[in-house]
């Protein structure tokens, strides 16, 4: 690298006497409120990286305007920063240019070392190139301590008497040391062997807990088909002769069916495998798609128990957002702003291309056609060639298309404000159903009078489609709505919409009513995904796990 690109001014922050090797390929790393390299990354809800002090001190988001809410650290960022190369500090000296301008030059007699940052503190503790006073006392300032022991035969100050007996001294403390050293070795490997004592105990503990979660779940699922089990003898009973036999199993009949009526999902099991965050399901009769921030797709049996991982797909470079299947081919979008096909027969990737400028936040398919959305912006894919068909720009003050969901040969967009209705063959606006607030949405479901939406700020609204009117009646959660979908009428001909949040719950409204008849706390995370077929629901959460 050319000798210019090592000259540094240098500045009064916390990174004054860090000398990066490449400065320019480092930008990406850069925080954009601050303009320094990102300390304590931290991904903002909008899925931008700030540093976690300036995130504190900034409301909005400069690239989407949107509110700045921290959400988890950017562990990869962090990791790329600590394997920056850097210079050691004693490879460079300082020189003034004129009045109070410093400049760090390149020393030729200093440390030739590039270290990874993480380790430049400890490398320069122990730098040999590092300045030392001499322990006679000269005058001499820039002494280097590789240079001390020569230094010491030459120095005017020397004594030689004073001289031998630091020798000695330094022997008998060279021979205390040595036995310390020994002492601590010992000291250490007790101490590694109870580590990993406390590993084992501590895996064997987690093990006891998920089969007692296990079991648990088991024991839930036994309860709800006894009480189900319990409704079928009811109805089979014998009929009462006598009215006052009438009478009591009236109001036994009564309570029951009170209590009955609530159960209206049971856990049947929970998928484990992902090691993050669960952002989408896409659930077939045979098989479940899931998509992670771990960066892979996994498929999931769902013929039979126990449900089984049958494989996992990568080829994704950031977390996977969203799934839509055509038929045996699989689409995935990601963080990485591409989008993967993958043959469901023999779990391999057909192609991949690069879809949006901005992250892909979901996909939906209709006919020929192939849907994705990004920051303020709508793109058609043939689907079977996968040219882009068309691009739709929307308004900047909509922000981000956050999901997208395909009903009656329409494609609905959610985003800020407004949930957008495109013709699914034209490709063009046809209706907009406004919000009554500012918010954000994060989710649809679509019933044949009722549209629900799910948004950022825990609220479910709800339109008749019919009158063309957001209804006062609303479903309301305690944190962003990340997923709905409706379950179809019961024996009793009632239909219930089912939402996922990040408060931790699943909840079950009445269609009728708009009143919780169901509550659901089984995850240990922020529920983000949800997804159904004709014989299960799934959801997905921050805790890598999927029931």
């Amino acid at each position: 690298m050319a000798e210019t690109n090592l000259q540094k001014n240098v500045s009064n922050s916390s990174q004054e006497d860090i000398i990066y090797i490449d400065e320019q390929s480092n930008s990406c790393l850069k925080c954009p409120i601050c303009h320094r390299l990102f300390r304590d990354p931290i991904i903002a809800q909008c899925g931008h990286t700030f540093c976690r002090i300036c995130i504190s001190t900034t409301i909005l988001c400069p690239y989407d305007q949107q509110i700045l809410q921290t959400f988890v650290n950017n562990h990869i960022v962090a990791e790329q920063i600590d394997s920056l190369l850097v210079w050691c500090k004693y490879a460079f000296k300082k020189s003034q240019i004129t009045g109070s301008d410093i400049k760090n030059e390149r020393d030729e007699n200093g440390c030739p070392v590039k270290i990874p940052f993480i380790k430049k503190k400890q490398h320069e503790d122990e730098c040999i190139y590092r300045f030392v006073n001499c322990p006679n006392g000269c005058l001499l300032n820039n002494l280097r301590q590789k240079d001390i022991y020569n230094h010491l035969h030459i120095c005017s100050n020397r004594q030689i008497s004073q001289l031998n007996s630091t020798i000695n001294t330094n022997n008998d403390q060279f021979q205390i040391f040595q036995e310390e050293l020994l002492l601590k070795i010992t000291q250490l490997d007790f101490l590694m062997n109870t580590c990993k004592q406390l590993t084992n105990t501590v895996a064997s503990m987690r093990n006891e807990i998920d089969t007692l979660k296990i079991n648990q779940e088991a024991l839930c699922s036994r309860n709800d088909l006894l009480l189900s089990e319990l409704m079928k003898t009811k109805q089979t009973s014998p009929i009462p002769t006598t009215i006052d036999e009438q009478e009591s199993l009236r109001n036994h009949d009564s309570d029951d069916e009170n209590e009955l009526s609530t159960v209206i999902l049971r856990c049947n099991g929970t998928f484990t495998g992902h090691s993050d965050t669960v952002w989408c399901l896409y659930a077939l009769d045979d098989v479940l798609l899931s998509g992670s921030t771990d960066k892979t797709v996994k498929v999931w049996n769902l013929r039979e128990t126990p449900y089984t991982n049958l494989a996992t797909l990568h080829g994704h470079e950031e977390g996977v957002l969203s799934l839509t299947v055509k038929e045996r081919t699989v689409f995935s979008g990601s963080v990485d702003k591409s989008i993967i096909v993958w043959n469901l027969n023999d779990y391999k990737q057909t192609t991949s291309f690069v879809a949006h400028t901005d992250p892909v936040c979901s996909l939906t398919q209709y006919d020929n056609y192939l849907y994705s959305s990004s920051n303020k912006c709508l793109k058609v894919w043939d689907i079977q060639t996968l040219e882009l068909i068309n691009e739709i720009q929307t308004d900047s003050r909509n922000g981000w298309l956050r999901i997208l969901m395909q009903k009656d040969k329409c494609i609905y967009a959610g985003c800020r404000r407004v949930i957008k209705i495109f013709d699914a063959m034209t490709h063009q606006i046809s209706f907009e159903f406004e919000l009554p607030t500012n918010d954000s949405i994060y989710s649809l479901a679509h019933s044949d009078t009722l549209l629900f939406a799910g948004a950022l700020s825990g609220t479910i609204y709800i339109w008749d489609i019919r009158a063309n009117r957001c209804l006062e009646t609303t479903c309301q959660h305690e944190a962003t709505v990340h997923g709905l979908c409706i379950l179809s009428a019961d024996n009793l001909n009632k239909s219930n919409l089912i939402s996922a949040s990040s408060d931790q719950t699943i909840r079950v409204w009445s269609m009728d009513t708009f009143d919780q008849v169901q509550y659901d706390d089984r995850h240990e995370a922020e529920v983000t995904a949800l997804h159904a077929n004709v014989r299960h629901i799934m959801s997905g959460a921050a805790d890598a796990k999927i029931k």
